[in-house]
């Protein structure tokens, strides 16, 4: 049997041209096509890099995020509370999904609490610290001072699990 194929083969050459056309064309069309993908993205990352360049940045997001200091993942639900500087409860939120929360206020000072279950605020880890490699404006209990009627709050937890909590300025929560 193999000797019969092997000689209807010599006989018939012309079989493997197709068969090594396709055997060596194939393998190169997802590459040519991720190369053209590449090449057609190129200006588009020019263009979004030129208001950097130019000088503006994004726009602060208007909320406070909370997180876990260790695993940077943002907690949810947090029950978070804004209190004014004698102690009186002005509002509360609870974090969504992604650990985010926003209070609207007048001018004044005020102050941020926040409660999880097995956490612990502000973190063991990130103290002293005013930002870390995802999160900055840490929040660690201290007076806020709102200026302008309407501003929002928006500071970082960083929280520590008590197996410990840590809050960042837009709230985070660490792992300790």
């Amino acid at each position: 049997m193999v000797n019969s194929i092997s000689s209807f083969v010599k006989d018939n050459p012309e079989i493997l041209i197709p068969v090594s056309v396709v055997g060596v064309v194939s393998p190169y069309i997802p590459s040519i096509l991720g190369n053209i993908a590449g090449i057609i993205s190129i200006p588009i990352r020019i263009w979004n890099i030129i208001p950097t360049l130019l000088g503006f940045r994004r726009r602060k997001r208007p909320w406070g995020t909370v997180f876990d200091s260790v695993t940077k993942q943002p907690l949810d639900p947090v029950y978070v509370m804004l209190k004014d500087s004698f102690g009186k409860e002005i509002s509360t939120s609870i974090t969504d999904l992604d650990g985010r929360y926003g209070f609207q206020v007048p001018a004044g000072q005020y102050s941020i609490f926040a409660n999880k279950a097995n956490y612990t605020f502000p973190s063991v880890k990130l103290v002293g610290k005013t930002e870390d490699e995802l999160y900055h404006d840490l929040y660690f209990g201290e007076t806020l001072s709102v200026e302008k009627d309407g501003e929002v709050i928006q500071k970082i937890f960083q929280w520590t699990h008590k197996i410990s909590i840590g809050m960042n300025l837009k709230n985070q929560i660490t792992k300790s």
